[in-house]
């Protein structure tokens, strides 16, 4: 990446004050689908399907 692109990234990502920095949990697939390729995932009521592909992709349907 050349110096103009890594000066405009810089400009659409605003630094945040630290009172709202937090770390964000990461978490394995594998943990998740424990040997499945679909889980369903309720939110806010409703369920939403996750599904791994052939291609090893995620895709999320409602």
């Amino acid at each position: 990446m050349n110096s103009n692109a890594n000066l405009s990234l810089k400009k659409q990502t605003p630094d945040l004050p630290d009172s709202t920095k937090k770390t964000v949990r990461r978490i394995a697939s594998d943990s998740l689908f424990l040997g499945d390729s679909r889980l369903i995932i309720t939110h806010g009521g409703q369920d939403y399907c996750l599904l791994i592909t052939r291609n090893s992709k995620l895709i999320l349907t409602k």
